[in-house]
This record gives C-alpha cells, sequence and structure tokens, in this order.
C-alpha cells in the first residue's frame, strides 16, 4: 500500500469529509440543477393557472 492510500478503519469510507461525497457531488449536481429548474418551471406555471383559476371563479362567484 502506498503513503497515500492508508488503511481505513471500519466506516470512515462514509465519514463527513470522505473522498467519496465530493465525487458524489461533483457528479450529481448538474442532474439535480436541471431536476430543480424543471420543478421550478413547473410551479410557476401552476402557479398563474390558480391565479387565473380564482380570478374567473372569483368573476363567476360575484355575479351570481
Amino acid at each position: 500500500m502506498s503513503a497515500s492510500h492508508h488503511a481505513l478503519r471500519f466506516g470512515e469510507e462514509a465519514a463527513d469529509n470522505a473522498r467519496v461525497w465530493k465525487l458524489y457531488r461533483d457528479r450529481v449536481s448538474d442532474r439535480d440543477d436541471n431536476t430543480i429548474d424543471g420543478w421550478n418551471r413547473t410551479l410557476d406555471i401552476l402557479l398563474i393557472f390558480a391565479g387565473l383559476f380564482s380570478a374567473v371563479a372569483t368573476a363567476f362567484i360575484i355575479e351570481a
């Protein structure tokens, strides 16, 4: 085993400062960003629809 690779104690491979988390973050950050952008666009559309629906329903209720 080289000097840069020391034996890990049981469980250290999942410690908060383990190398796996940096690799994971690097690989999934683009996918996460795309997913969140999609959710934001969907939420914007739903909020616009809810506002328009509320305005139309209110107009009909007031006229009745």
